[in-house]
């Protein structure tokens, strides 16, 4: 399999089947939040923890954000129906 990167991410390769996401790195993968909304949904177990690699650094499996992401609800698309839809 050839290395490929999208954005900062790198897709795993057979050298790093699972490799290190940094905060940076979670908007690239779709994760909006702030760091403090992190730290939060952390302390309640609603989110992966980050692996802290020194004082100031902090990365995450990819591998524990796609399972994180694969919990997540999906948003469904719908029409609101209202008195005025069937005026023509």
């Amino acid at each position: 399999m050839a290395e490929t990167k999208v954005g900062r991410i790198f897709t795993p390769t057979p050298n790093d089947p699972d490799p290190f996401v940094s905060y940076k790195d979670l908007r690239d993968l779709g994760v909006p939040y702030c760091r403090l909304h992190l730290r939060r949904l952390i302390a309640r177990n609603q989110f992966p923890a980050a692996l802290q690699f020194s004082a100031n650094r902090q990365y995450w499996k990819l591998s524990s954000i796609r399972q994180w992401q694969a919990t997540r609800p999906t948003a469904v698309a719908y029409r609101r129906t209202g008195a005025g839809d069937d005026a023509a």
